[in-house]
């Protein structure tokens, strides 16, 4: 709105509350521009996978990851989908044959948590199947009772997250993860929330190649559901 010289002039003139509202009122707009943006970005893309009658295969919390023939979606710009995953994904109902997320559903309190799979639920076709892999929070609670035989090294990877060697900061790394974490996950409780959401034929699943991290498969619970 300023000019660099009318900024400084009216930074010198102007009461300060009123430079606050202008500012105020420039981010507002800028967000609700670059909002109305990524929303036509994402109509497209939807519009354009629907059209083709293809399999869609959506991949949640892709965080820039690119598997092909799958469409990512997450916060980031440079994901397919620019999507906060707190609210609705912009699918309609039963349209997507394969949903995939990787580490996503432990940043999520849990009543954040039970929306976005009930969302995964929505949008999947019937038989469409979810797959997720989440840390297995097991391992750190087990280290709470044998912290001698802990390895930090190997189990604690992410050093932000570790506050010290102590047993009961073991168990703070996976719960908290230095501010990431919103809920942590064992095998019981993975399939539990997942029935939760409706999903049936609710299992544990081996390590997949072709979508999960291998980097991330020594602390890893894989899971799958379907509509």
């Amino acid at each position: 709105m300023f000019n660099n010289i009318a900024h400084r002039t009216a930074l010198k003139i102007l009461p300060r509350n009123l430079i606050d509202a202008v500012h105020r009122l420039q981010n507002y707009s800028y967000k609700k521009h670059r909002e109305r943006l990524i929303n036509e970005r994402n109509q497209q893309l939807v519009s354009s996978l629907l059209r083709k009658r293809c399999p869609i295969l959506l991949e949640l919390g892709a965080g820039g990851r690119q598997i092909d023939g799958w469409t990512s979606a997450d916060v980031t710009e440079d994901s397919d989908l620019v999507v906060d995953l707190t609210q609705p994904i912009p699918f309609p109902d039963n349209t997507v044959n394969q949903i995939y997320a990787s580490h996503l559903l432990e940043h999520f309190q849990y009543s954040e948590l039970v929306k976005l799979l009930g969302e995964c639920y929505r949008i999947l076709i019937n038989d469409g199947m979810l797959k997720v892999a989440v840390p297995d929070a097991s391992i750190y609670l087990a280290a709470y009772f044998n912290g001698n035989d802990f390895d930090t090294e190997y189990y604690c990877r992410y050093k932000p997250g570790l506050n010290s060697n102590s047993r009961m900061d073991y168990v703070n790394y996976m719960a908290y993860m230095g501010g990431h974490h919103r809920y942590m996950f064992d095998k019981e409780n993975l399939l539990l929330v997942l029935g939760t959401a409706g999903f049936k034929q609710i299992k544990l699943r081996e390590f997949d190649p072709l979508l999960d991290l291998q980097e991330r498969d020594y602390e890893s619970i894989y899971a799958e559901g379907t509509k």
